[in-house]
């Protein structure tokens, strides 16, 4: 399987809040209809030194995911999945329809592009 991991960031002036509104319930629906992706995933950034003892710390404390600071500087990872890279083409073509201009234009609405930090992966082996 072939996936995209992108870390993007919030829109300049745009406030955390609304920048993962968008990002959920805007751009998330709209990455799902797109023909050729295999999956989807948003992951939320945890601000600050909160290593894997301090949120097991914070969980054992009855503390749970909604009473962290999350997404204190507006950044995110993405994940897109593909069956192969000639879906990754694909995908890449229909960036050049007019579909595809629609679904950039969306991405302009709550992203700083020149913060974005694109990889491209081939996922071998998945223990979970």
């Amino acid at each position: 399987m072939f996936k995209i991991i992108a870390r993007i960031a919030k829109k300049p002036g745009m406030s955390n809040e609304e920048f993962e509104k968008y990002w959920l319930e805007v751009h998330g629906p709209l990455t799902l209809k797109i023909p050729g992706i295999r999956g989807y995933k948003q992951n939320r950034l945890l601000v600050g030194p909160l290593g894997l003892e301090s949120y097991r710390e914070h969980l054992h404390k009855g503390g749970n995911n909604e009473d962290l600071n999350l997404q204190e500087e507006g950044f995110g990872i993405v994940e897109i999945y593909f069956d192969d890279f000639e879906a990754l083409n694909c995908f890449q073509e229909w960036l050049h329809t007019n579909d595809g201009q629609v679904y950039q234009d969306v991405e302009e609405n709550f992203q700083d592009r020149s913060k974005i930090e694109i990889f491209g992966v081939f996922e071998e082996l998945n223990m979970m």
